[in-house]
């Protein structure tokens, strides 16, 4: 079965949901409830825990929460900037742009990379910013109503729920704290992960693992998956950049001497036949899907190293991605909240307010759909 069989079948299992659970009295009762494409289950049973949370270290916290509304500043102004000059980088220098992507499984990520990474880093994420948002609400006295979980489609999210009316009447800097805080926390989480990855594994490559062979290849049945390529011919291979280079100059049909460790640790080689890309006749192919190998410094198999070492760079990198682009002023971003907190503060004039307020998420949106659309051009 296929990505967007997968994902019909889900669709259409939300749509039966909606169908026969809306305005489900008894599942409204315990706090559940189900719309179109989408779930929220809300509780006061978390509430406490956060209580107590905010009580342990008040003044830490409030220490903590005014550098986040310094951070949250910088990570708004860095957000905006950043995607501009990565626009200006798909026109003069390609190559050198980053992807920007919404995640969509079985579309932009693997459904077996979402279930096996995205999913639990997911809900660590946003588990840690919303608490982070009941710290701050509880720290500037203002109440929570209920923590929940909200299940869009495939996606997981958590969302705390403070009372908004007294959230309204708070002082200026009581709301910064609070609509900065889980982006703070998404930078510590991110520090974490990076802090896990350098100390259990080494710094740069030492060579390209194999994830997977393609069948028709050179490669297949020949090199077991999880084998690390070390070496082709005479040229020692570090990283998956090397590979690349030496692939260029080949050509199909040249008989290649691959040497590499294999899954149980055993130094082999075997001699391939390259063999052409049937896009591209001039362009030799091993048939095989790499990432670079970075050795671990605790001794474990080459699976397992993978493993962990895919689930640590992918927490940083979805961790740093949503404490800085949480902070663009799009609804429903904290970074709106965040910056149209401080504009309504200094700008009276309600006319001006209104348009630079729609002239900046104009801007902001603009900015995210442009990356998102050479990304995919």
């Amino acid at each position: 079965m296929n990505a967007f069989t997968w994902l019909y079948i889900l669709a259409m299992l939300w749509l039966l949901a909606f169908l026969l659970l809306r305005n489900n009295r008894k599942l409204m009762e315990k706090g559940i409830y189900i719309g179109p494409f989408y779930a929220i289950f809300k509780t006061t049973k978390l509430n406490d825990i956060i209580v107590d949370m905010s009580k342990r270290w008040p003044l830490l916290w409030r220490v903590l929460l005014d550098i986040g509304i310094a951070m949250g500043l910088g990570q708004l102004i860095f957000s905006i900037y950043w995607l501009g000059q990565n626009l200006i980088a798909f026109f003069i220098h390609p190559a050198r742009a980053s992807p920007v992507y919404p995640i969509i499984p079985g579309i932009t990520i693997d459904l077996r990379y979402f279930a096996k990474y995205i999913i639990p880093i997911l809900i660590i994420v946003a588990f840690t910013h919303e608490i982070a948002h009941g710290v701050a609400s509880i720290i500037g006295k203002v109440p929570i109503k209920s923590v929940g979980v909200m299940i869009v489609f495939c996606l997981i999210g958590a969302f705390v729920e403070p009372d908004e009316d007294i959230l309204r009447r708070s002082r200026v800097r009581t709301k910064l704290r609070i609509f900065a805080a889980g982006s703070l926390v998404n930078l510590f989480t991110a520090l974490i992960f990076l802090l896990l990855l350098s100390s259990f594994f080494q710094s740069t490559p030492s060579g390209v693992l194999i994830v997977s062979t393609v069948p028709g290849y050179p490669a297949h049945n020949v090199i077991p998956n999880y084998s690390v390529i070390v070496g082709l011919n005479n040229t020692r291979i570090f990283c998956v950049t090397d590979l690349v280079n030496f692939m260029r100059k080949a050509r199909p049909g040249e008989i290649v001497n691959v040497t590499y460790i294999d899954p149980k640790g055993c130094l082999k080689s075997s001699l391939l036949r390259l063999k052409a890309d049937i896009h591209n006749k001039n362009r030799a192919l091993l048939g095989i899907n790499i990432v670079n190998f970075v050795k671990p410094r605790l001794k474990m198999n080459v699976r397992y190293s993978f493993e962990v070492w895919n689930f640590l760079l992918t927490g940083h990198v979805i961790s740093l991605s949503v404490a800085v682009f949480n902070m663009l002023p799009i609804y429903p971003f904290d970074g709106a909240r965040f910056l149209f907190t401080i504009l309504d503060n200094v700008i009276s004039k309600k006319d001006l307010l209104k348009y630079l307020k729609a002239s900046i998420m104009s801007i902001s949106i603009a900015l995210l759909v442009l990356n998102i659309v050479f990304t995919f051009r």
